[in-house]
């Protein structure tokens, strides 16, 4: 149960995050590659 609540958390702050890489453009994409290996650690 606490997995499924844990996925489905991370998904909203994907697509969270996903929205703010598309408005900050090219500045963000480092923040991105940082963001994805903190996601892989905490799984």
């Amino acid at each position: 149960m606490f997995a499924a609540k844990h996925a489905a958390i991370a998904e909203k702050v994907s697509s969270v995050h996903a929205g703010i890489q598309k408005a900050l453009g090219p500045l963000s994409s480092l923040r991105l590659i940082e963001f994805n290996i903190e996601k892989e650690h905490l799984q």
